[in-house]
């Protein structure tokens, strides 16, 4: 797992959530089509381990209020932190992180690449 990929999984959801809050199963799935290997041939434990990682990336990293509404058995997007405010589409939140897929190996790249990442890191808090 690198931290593009969770940085990935993260955005993914975070862009489910704000457009509606969505269960447990559905995120999984989501995630699951995402990054088919990050889930796959997982122990139910270890599954839980990092949904719950992926969770954290999304309140820690991104800083998205997200709760468990126990009573709609559902996870719900509370407060969407900076990236509410930056409104963001699915596509240029996909862009940033392919912008770190791609640069991460080529350092010639991520020289001329980098002050842009910076910025986008600092808005949006990864």
């Amino acid at each position: 797992m690198t931290i593009n990929t969770s940085l990935q999984r993260a955005l993914a959801l975070f862009n489910r959530l704000r457009k509606e809050p969505a269960s447990k199963q559905q995120l999984l799935t989501l995630l699951s089509e995402l990054a088919s290997d990050a889930y796959s041939n997982l122990t139910a434990k270890a599954t839980e381990r990092k949904f719950e990682r992926d969770l954290g990336k999304l309140r820690d990293g991104l800083l998205a209020d997200v709760f468990y509404d126990s009573q709609q058995k559902q996870y719900v997007l509370y407060n969407a932190g900076p990236l509410l405010s930056l409104s963001l589409s699915d596509e240029t939140m996909r862009a940033i992180a392919f912008l770190y897929e791609i640069t991460a190996d080529n350092r010639e790249t991520r020289v001329i690449i980098q002050p842009l990442l910076d910025t986008l890191s600092r808005l949006v808090g990864v």
